[in-house]
């Protein structure tokens, strides 16, 4: 597969065929408000190309991050290969493809070009995806010995679902720790795009504004 060259900062972006449809046809949607973060109204005229969906932190509301962590945004692939060949995330590819595909639906690869307006921000996904890695239940008994269990961090969630510092840690608890610093860590990894310096292992990039059409290009079907 040859990937043509743009001018431009581009993006990967997977998506299903009938999403894709769905960008050329267009639909109608409800228009997000940055300065109020919420919904205003819904449209009068379909929009097409790739709208905002999803969110930075796909978890429940996390006290200390702004609520522009929970508009809607799109997300790509800044270096395909890195994605493709990562030895410590040698699965990120297909777990990603997985979400993505109806049964029977094809896949569809996008390259998207990016401009300063778009306002795109790079985050390092590794810190989420790491929980992928760890067992639910890898506790041996003592917190004091785990990093993740101790410290400012700790300290701050405990006090939040604990009412003593003496009290047992339920497992549900201590996963939820470990859930909560990832995205802490994923949120405070985010840069501009124009000020990202390539270090990122898996680097994801994220739009929360309209992306046109035209600036979007269909690089490959899979069936």
């Amino acid at each position: 597969m040859t990937i043509p060259e743009s001018d431009n900062p581009v993006m990967y972006h997977f998506t299903n065929a009938s999403a894709w449809e769905q960008m050329n046809d267009g639909c109608k949607n409800l228009v997000y408000d940055f300065e109020t973060n919420r919904y205003r109204h819904k449209t009068e005229f379909d929009l097409t190309g790739l709208l905002p969906m999803g969110s930075v932190i796909k978890y429940k509301i996390l006290p200390g991050l702004p609520l522009e962590t929970y508009a809607p945004s799109s997300f790509g692939i800044l270096n395909l290969q890195s994605w493709v060949n990562n030895y410590e995330f040698s699965k990120v590819l297909d777990i990603l493809l997985g979400n993505i595909g109806n049964v029977g639906e094809n896949i569809i690869l996008l390259e998207i070009d990016l401009i300063n307006e778009d306002k795109p921000y790079v985050y390092e996904r590794a810190h989420v995806e790491r929980l992928r890695q760890i067992p639910y239940d890898d506790s041996d008994g003592d917190v004091s010995n785990n990093e993740i269990f101790s410290g400012p961090i700790f300290d701050f969630f405990r006090s939040l679902f604990l009412k003593s510092k003496s009290e047992p840690i339920s497992l549900e608890e201590r996963w939820n720790v470990k859930v909560k610093d990832a995205y802490f860590k994923y949120w405070g990894s985010r840069v501009p795009l124009s000020d990202y310096d390539g270090s990122y292992s898996l680097a994801e990039v994220v739009v929360q504004k309209q992306i046109p059409l035209e600036r979007i290009r269909l690089i490959k079907e899979f069936d």
